[in-house]
Protein backbone atom coordinates (compact mmCIF):
# COMPACT_ATOMS: atom_id res chain seq x y z
CA UNK A 1 0.00 0.00 0.00
CA UNK A 2 1.16 3.53 -0.80
CA UNK A 3 -0.25 6.88 0.31
CA UNK A 4 -2.36 8.93 -2.10
CA UNK A 5 -0.38 12.08 -3.00
CA UNK A 6 -3.55 14.17 -2.57
CA UNK A 7 -5.32 12.87 0.57
CA UNK A 8 -2.71 10.50 2.12
CA UNK A 9 -5.12 7.55 2.34
CA UNK A 10 -3.40 4.21 1.76
CA UNK A 11 -4.15 2.93 -1.76
CA UNK A 12 -3.21 -0.04 -3.90
CA UNK A 13 0.04 0.67 -5.83
CA UNK A 14 -1.66 -0.59 -9.02
CA UNK A 15 -4.61 1.82 -8.68
CA UNK A 16 -5.14 4.54 -11.25
CA UNK A 17 -7.53 6.58 -9.08
CA UNK A 18 -7.72 7.12 -5.33
CA UNK A 19 -10.86 5.43 -3.94
CA UNK A 20 -11.14 8.14 -1.28
CA UNK A 21 -10.71 11.44 -3.15
CA UNK A 22 -11.21 10.14 -6.71
CA UNK A 23 -8.16 11.90 -8.15
CA UNK A 24 -5.91 10.27 -10.74
CA UNK A 25 -2.74 8.96 -9.10
CA UNK A 26 -1.12 7.56 -12.25
CA UNK A 27 -1.74 7.31 -15.98
CA UNK A 28 -3.35 4.20 -17.39
CA UNK A 29 -0.95 2.66 -19.92
CA UNK A 30 -1.95 2.85 -23.56
CA UNK A 31 -2.72 -0.34 -25.44
CA UNK A 32 -0.18 -1.81 -27.83
CA UNK A 33 -2.29 -4.71 -29.13
CA UNK A 34 -2.90 -4.95 -32.86
CA UNK A 35 -6.48 -3.73 -32.51
CA UNK A 36 -5.38 -0.66 -30.54
CA UNK A 37 -2.75 0.12 -33.17
CA UNK A 38 -5.26 -0.19 -36.02
CA UNK A 39 -7.66 2.20 -34.24
CA UNK A 40 -4.87 4.71 -33.62
CA UNK A 41 -3.65 4.55 -37.22
CA UNK A 42 -7.17 4.88 -38.63
CA UNK A 43 -7.81 7.95 -36.46
CA UNK A 44 -4.46 9.36 -37.58
CA UNK A 45 -5.32 8.96 -41.26
CA UNK A 46 -9.06 9.67 -41.30
CA UNK A 47 -9.30 12.35 -38.57
CA UNK A 48 -5.77 13.76 -38.49
CA UNK A 49 -5.94 16.62 -36.03
CA UNK A 50 -8.16 14.71 -33.60
CA UNK A 51 -5.67 11.88 -33.17
CA UNK A 52 -2.85 14.11 -31.92
CA UNK A 53 -3.90 13.90 -28.26
CA UNK A 54 -3.91 10.13 -28.26
CA UNK A 55 -0.74 10.04 -30.33
CA UNK A 56 1.00 12.24 -27.78
CA UNK A 57 0.18 9.73 -25.01
CA UNK A 58 1.96 7.05 -27.03
CA UNK A 59 4.98 9.24 -27.84
CA UNK A 60 5.58 10.29 -24.22
CA UNK A 61 5.35 6.71 -22.94
CA UNK A 62 8.56 5.28 -21.41
CA UNK A 63 8.15 1.99 -23.32
CA UNK A 64 10.15 1.90 -26.60
CA UNK A 65 7.54 -0.14 -28.52
CA UNK A 66 4.81 2.30 -27.50
CA UNK A 67 6.96 5.27 -28.57
CA UNK A 68 7.48 3.73 -32.00
CA UNK A 69 3.71 3.25 -32.38
CA UNK A 70 3.25 6.91 -31.44
CA UNK A 71 5.89 8.11 -33.92
CA UNK A 72 4.31 6.09 -36.74
CA UNK A 73 0.93 7.60 -35.83
CA UNK A 74 2.46 11.09 -35.80
CA UNK A 75 3.97 10.55 -39.25
CA UNK A 76 0.63 9.27 -40.57
CA UNK A 77 -1.16 12.28 -39.06
CA UNK A 78 1.16 14.81 -40.69
CA UNK A 79 1.17 12.95 -44.02
CA UNK A 80 -2.62 12.92 -43.97
CA UNK A 81 -2.76 16.64 -43.14
CA UNK A 82 -0.38 17.44 -46.00
CA UNK A 83 -2.38 15.28 -48.42
CA UNK A 84 -5.70 16.83 -47.35
CA UNK A 85 -4.27 20.34 -47.65
CA UNK A 86 -2.87 19.62 -51.12
CA UNK A 87 -6.15 18.06 -52.24
CA UNK A 88 -8.17 21.01 -50.88
CA UNK A 89 -5.98 23.59 -52.63
CA UNK A 90 -6.21 21.61 -55.88
CA UNK A 91 -9.98 21.43 -55.59
CA UNK A 92 -10.28 25.16 -54.88
CA UNK A 93 -8.04 25.98 -57.86
CA UNK A 94 -10.06 23.70 -60.12
CA UNK A 95 -13.37 25.28 -59.04
CA UNK A 96 -11.85 28.74 -59.42
CA UNK A 97 -10.72 27.91 -62.98
CA UNK A 98 -14.16 26.61 -63.93
CA UNK A 99 -15.85 29.70 -62.48
CA UNK A 100 -13.47 32.00 -64.38
CA UNK A 101 -14.10 30.14 -67.65
CA UNK A 102 -17.85 30.39 -67.13
CA UNK A 103 -17.57 34.10 -66.35
CA UNK A 104 -15.57 34.66 -69.57
CA UNK A 105 -18.28 32.89 -71.57
CA UNK A 106 -20.96 35.20 -70.15
CA UNK A 107 -18.83 38.28 -70.79
CA UNK A 108 -18.45 37.37 -74.47
CA UNK A 109 -22.22 37.16 -74.97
Amino acid sequence: MIPCPFCNVQIDPNAYFCPNCGKKVREKPVGTAAGDQVKLYLISVLLPPFGLGLTWRYVKSPDQKTKIIGIVSLILTFASLILITWWSVSLINQVNTQVNETMKQYQLM
